[in-house]
């Protein structure tokens, strides 16, 4: 009867043992560092424990600096990984200084979202160029080595150094093309419109060259308009919205 009773006190524990780890898997780890925190919430599984437990301890480096959290989700319930990683940082940290990497499988988007005195080293620009370096790890489903690298960026703008922005040098070249080839159109437009006669002498001129070979033919009355010159004009306008936090993101 004994042995018959711990054989299903053993059964229960194991189940129960399933159960919980299960549970730790799928859940949130967290790891504290000081006054920030670090964690990892893996709702779309892509982590292994080990990743998880390696991973946690490199995001304690970031959390000297701030709260640091990976997020991976596989939810249709946010519009956007955008709207995801807001909403999601601020359930868990709420307007504490902070950045979390987002891993958004419904709309296969890795995003970057900061608050705080991170968003001042980390901000926007920084997001997306961070984000273009890591989402290829992303496309060859190495999500450990994606959410690491990025974190690894993040730390480094935090100690004071820089990172590979290719994609931003890219873009500036191309808008300093874009700018040459406006100059030089507006160069070339100026100095056509300087040997232009001058469009006020134009009718002078056709008139001076009627009258010098003027025949005069029955039925025939011909009449130069010249009409007034006129002009308009418009205006534009711009504008920006702030807020607590901001970030940027990749496709992938």
């Amino acid at each position: 009867m004994m042995e018959k009773r711990v054989r299903q006190w053993a059964a229960v524990f194991l189940i129960l043992s399933a159960v919980l780890l299960t549970g730790v898997h799928a859940g949130t780890a967290w790891a504290q560092s000081g006054r920030y925190s670090a964690v990892i919430r893996d709702r779309a599984e892509l982590l292994t424990e080990a990743e998880e437990r390696k991973l946690l301890t490199e995001m304690e480096a970031v959390a000297a600096y701030g709260n640091a959290a990976l997020v991976t989700e596989n939810s249709s319930h946010y519009d956007s990984a955008q709207e995801a990683a807001e909403e999601i940082y601020r359930s868990l940290f709420d307007r504490e200084s902070g950045t979390l990497f987002l891993i958004d499988m419904w709309h296969r988007e890795i995003y970057i979202y900061s608050r705080g005195s991170v968003l001042k080293v980390v901000g926007r620009g920084y997001a997306r160029s961070i984000t273009d370096n890591v989402y290829r790890y992303a496309t060859d489903k190495q999500y450990y080595r994606c959410a690491s690298e990025a974190f690894s960026q993040i730390l480094t703008l935090l100690e004071g150094g820089r990172i590979s922005q290719p994609m931003k040098r890219i873009g500036n070249a191309l808008l300093a093309f874009a700018i040459s080839m406006l100059i030089c159109f507006r160069f070339m437009k100026r100095t056509a419109e300087s040997v232009r006669p001058d469009r006020d002498t134009w009718p002078s001129r056709i008139v001076k060259y009627k009258i010098k070979d003027w025949k005069e033919e029955p039925g025939i009355t011909e009449k130069i308009y010249s009409p007034q010159s006129s002009g308009s004009g418009g205006s534009g306008g711009g504008g920006g919205g702030g807020g607590g936090g901001g970030g940027g993101g990749h496709g992938f």
